[in-house]
């Protein structure tokens, strides 16, 4: 068995026709030899948004140098095509549906076609299903953006890794959950008819303040009484609030005018 585990990094823009754009992309061929599997070349690009105001973010932003320097993503996919082409139709393995569904939103908004691979494996599900631990992702610390200080190439490379000793454990690779690549990219279509969710202002304004370096995903934590895990998943997903979630970042919002409105007044005495 051969196929490649993918891995990309995403920034979201502000403003209701925001999209997660792709800033980075990384991807790790891996083979299944006697029962072991064995890691192969990799691909590797950071990404250049066109789509956002990034350039303000160039004080604060820990990949500013690696965007400026960057290809568009029409350029780093025409050398995915050809990297990804030399290996043959194989299965891709990504970490759950919300890795194809940005891949497949910037495929569209860049007008730039994708090669798939013939089918695919979400290793997330994978690892829930066996009750196999696995680690959160790493966001920023005191972030004024959202971007990942660890490299999504480490993260592919721990992600394969993390494959092995799945693949490893005595189970037969016929176990796993090969999904053909067609079905997954038509239930993402259904899903975004279904929905078609407007985000929410009050995401919208904490999404925008973030970025503006006025509010760090800490205070927002510290006002919401949530984990900064919790609000960046929130801030990030694409899926309708809960009644719960909606409470708590009225209470963030809330609290982050409150307390602007008495600098305001300190300012002015």
């Amino acid at each position: 068995m051969k196929a490649i585990l993918v891995e990309i990094g995403s920034s979201r823009g502000t403003g209701k026709e925001s999209f997660k754009e792709m800033t980075e992309l990384a991807a790790v061929q891996l083979h299944l030899v006697d029962g072991i599997i064995v890691t192969g070349g990799t691909f590797h690009s950071f990404i250049r948004p066109v789509f956002q105001h990034w350039k303000k973010k160039r004080a604060n932003h820990p990949n500013y140098p690696n965007w400026w320097l960057a290809q568009p993503f029409p350029k780093v996919m025409e050398k995915f095509n050809h990297w990804h082409a030399q290996l043959g139709e194989i299965p891709w393995i990504v970490w759950n549906h919300e890795s194809i569904n940005i891949f497949q939103e910037n495929s569209k908004r860049h007008e730039f076609p994708v090669e798939w691979g013939s089918e695919i494996i979400f290793l997330k599900h994978e690892l829930e299903k066996r009750s196999i631990p696995f680690p959160t992702r790493h966001t920023s610390s005191g972030t004024k953006s959202f971007g990942n200080k660890e490299s999504y190439t480490a993260i592919a490379a721990d992600r394969a890794k993390r494959f092995s000793q799945l693949v490893s454990r005595k189970l037969l690779i016929h176990d796993l959950d090969f999904i053909p690549f067609s079905n997954v990219l038509l239930e993402l279509d259904h899903l975004k008819e279904a929905k078609k969710v407007k985000r929410e202002k009050v995401i919208i304004n904490l999404q925008k303040i973030i970025e503006n370096g006025k509010l760090s995903l800490e205070e927002v934590a510290e006002w919401s009484r949530l984990s900064t895990a919790e609000v960046t998943e929130i801030l990030q997903s694409d899926a309708p609030l809960t009644p719960f979630e909606r409470e708590r970042m009225n209470n963030a919002w809330i609290t982050w005018k409150e307390v602007e409105s008495l600098r305001d007044q300190w300012i002015d005495s």
